[in-house]
């Protein structure tokens, strides 16, 4: 890949993760109020069963957003 697509790329996937790390802190620490339960039970409950599906979402994300990116931009054109 070129550079511009690499550095294009590399902001997605910070975006991605910078989401997904946005989205557990708040229902983590929720989750850990209502459940009135410690950090390895909350991590259990609300991280464990979900983050794997949520990072290969990520990844398609990754593996999707230039080609939408490029047809976006023909579109857009004209």
């Amino acid at each position: 890949p070129r550079t511009d697509q690499k550095n294009t790329l590399a902001r997605l996937l910070v975006a991605v993760l910078v989401g997904i790390i946005g989205i557990y802190i708040p229902g983590l620490l929720r989750l850990k109020m209502v459940l009135n339960a410690g950090w390895t039970k909350t991590i259990s409950a609300g991280l464990l069963p979900f983050i794997v599906g949520d990072l290969i979402k990520g990844a398609i994300i990754l593996a999707v957003a230039p080609r939408l990116r490029r047809i976006a931009a023909r579109q857009l054109e004209s």
